[in-house]
């Protein structure tokens, strides 16, 4: 009985002391970010808590936008064990510079600046962390940890659902004549604000 005992409790505190020591990933700001059209955000993820201090992180932000037919993560930029960035076709997908990866704290915080904030931007912003660890001279994934916010845009009059029209009306300005349509109400859409 002593002897199942005690491999009861060390297979207990190997267990614990497992789940005790799985990294740990935030998003900030989460669970949303709320942004104006024309903004730059910054979105920070923080690793902490590694698993092994000898370990190497690889971060990856994904995006996954907001109104997506599909499940597909588009890739934005990734951190390898080596330190280097690399920018996936989301955002070489841009004429200008778009979206910018920082390494604040190598191994523990990496900003996602987003320039320049449009519709197209809105959706949910996921770092996916994977932790790396040299095994008989071969690096093996050791554990990962997710964790993602959500983008939404701030809503200014006349954004969000419409009602029914109470009256529709012809107008002229000047030369030209401009159809008016008045409505019952605007709903603001789920998660925006109306100023």
């Amino acid at each position: 009985m002593k002897g199942s005992s005690v491999v009861t409790i060390l297979l207990l505190k190997a267990f614990i002391g497992e789940v005790c020591q799985a990294i740990n990933v935030t998003v900030t700001p989460s669970p949303f970010l709320v942004a104006q059209e024309g903004e730059n955000v910054t979105l920070t993820c923080l690793v902490s808590q590694r698993r092994r201090s000898a370990s190497l992180p690889v971060v990856k932000w994904t995006f996954l936008p907001e109104h997506s037919s599909s499940d597909e993560e588009l890739l934005i930029a990734r951190v390898n064990m080596r330190k280097a960035r690399f920018y996936g076709n989301y955002t070489k997908s841009f004429p200008w510079p778009k979206l910018k990866l920082t390494v604040v704290k190598q191994g523990k915080i990496f900003d996602l600046l987003i320039m320049n904030i449009s519709a197209q931007d809105r959706g949910l912003y996921i770092c996916r962390v994977q932790e790396f660890r040299k095994h008989q001279n071969r690096w093996k994934a050791s554990s990962n940890s997710t964790a993602a916010t959500e983008l939404r845009g701030k809503c200014f009059f006349g954004c969000g659902t419409m009602g029914q029209w109470l009256e529709t009306d012809t107008g002229g300005v000047g030369s030209r004549q401009v159809k008016v349509v008045v409505f019952a109400a605007v709903e603001p859409e789920p998660g925006t604000t109306a100023d």
